[in-house]
Formats: C-alpha cells, structure tokens, sequence
C-alpha cells in the first residue's frame, strides 16, 4: 500500500494521479477534506481509502512503509507528503 498524505492538494494528486498511470490502486489518501475545496483534486483517481489526517497514525519505522519525503521514488511501501502529517 503506498499512503499519500495531503492527497487532495494539487501536487499530491498529480502524484497519486502518476502512480495511477504505472498500474497502482493500493493507495491510501490522508488528508482533511472538511472544506471540500480540494476534493475535486480527486476526481477520477483510483485509491482503496480515504482517511482524515487528524485520524491517521503513521505506521512506525521498520516495518511494512518507510517515512520518505515528498516527491521521490515512488516503490511501493512507502509514504509521500508534504504537509507534515
């Protein structure tokens, strides 16, 4: 499973929108949609889950997702963002 957090935004779902063209669905969206401007930044992308930041744990290091910054390698595993979640 690869986690996007702050996936609503527009360079997050210009990502999640890239992993969409290399085949991957297994994605998890974090984020807070609560004024629901960026929820149209979603639109036509395909993920498994969505989930509220004030909700998401991260999972801890070592095990099956590696804290990495935004924008890099994108195998799976691994968590993007930018926003500090």
């Amino acid at each position: 499973m690869i986690i996007v957090t702050g996936g609503a935004g527009f360079i997050s779902s210009n990502i999640v929108h890239a992993l969409n063209a290399r085949g991957y669905r297994d994605i998890l969206i974090v984020d807070d949609l609560e004024d629901g401007e960026n929820y149209k930044n979603l639109r036509g992308l395909h993920f498994i889950d969505y989930q509220h930041k004030d909700d998401f744990s991260p999972p801890r290091r070592g095990g099956d997702f590696d804290r990495d910054g935004h924008r890099r390698d994108l195998p799976r595993g691994r968590m993007l963002g930018y926003d500090g979640v």
